[in-house]
């Protein structure tokens, strides 16, 4: 019986010493397995796509200021003026400002136009009107302006037509005007006013590339 002892206790220490080598070798050479928790690790299984293909983005042209870097006038530069000294310092004004003289409403002077060439190669061109007549004047005064486009004909020849207009606008609450010129080889600003003595400042005029 004693014999029977001896023998169990060396058996229980060959298996519990075999035990302990096989979790030491478990521990040196770890298994791969397919849910690698470890910082860092991810399983290839689990990367996923969302089958789009990249989508291209398409810069949008910027826009060119008349009174800076954009189409020059080509015809009625004459008609172009300095902001009077009562607004240069007023910010209702200052945004790249193209201030045009009233016509003097005599006898072959009823429009102050002035014209600049685009060559085709714009597609908008937007402003804010805003009127300016000097202290002592009619501050109401009727204030048109109107925008004229020049396309190309087949022949060669232009033929000229009413892109767009604003009529509304006044020194109290200007007003936006927006004309598209699609093909336009040229573009004519019109002004009318109902006082001489006043001028239509364009404040943010500009012309987008096509």
């Amino acid at each position: 019986m004693h014999r029977w002892t001896n023998l169990a206790t060396v058996l229980g220490t060959v298996i519990g010493g075999l035990s302990l080598v096989v979790a030491l070798l478990a521990w040196l050479w770890p298994q791969p397995s397919d849910h690698d928790d470890r910082p860092g690790s991810r399983p290839s299984s689990t990367v996923a796509t969302t089958g789009r293909a990249p989508v291209a983005t398409t810069a949008v042209p910027a826009a060119e200021f008349l009174d800076a870097g954009g189409p020059t006038a080509e015809a009625g530069s004459g008609r172009i003026t300095a902001l009077p000294r009562a607004i240069k310092a007023d910010a209702g004004y200052a945004n790249h400002p193209v201030a045009i003289r009233c016509p003097s409403n005599q006898a072959g002077d009823q429009v102050s136009d002035v014209t600049y060439s685009l060559l085709g190669r714009y597609a908008q061109f937007e402003a804010t009107v805003h009127p300016y007549y000097p202290p002592n004047t009619d501050q109401g005064s009727a204030t048109y302006v109107t925008v004229l486009t020049a396309v190309r004909d087949s022949d060669n020849t232009l033929t000229t037509s009413e892109a767009g207009s604003q009529k509304r606008a006044s020194p109290a609450a200007p007003l936006a005007l927006s004309v598209p010129v699609d093909h336009a080889e040229k573009l004519t600003i019109r002004v009318q006013c109902g006082d001489p003595d006043g001028m239509v400042v364009l404040t943010g005029a500009r012309v987008t590339p096509a």
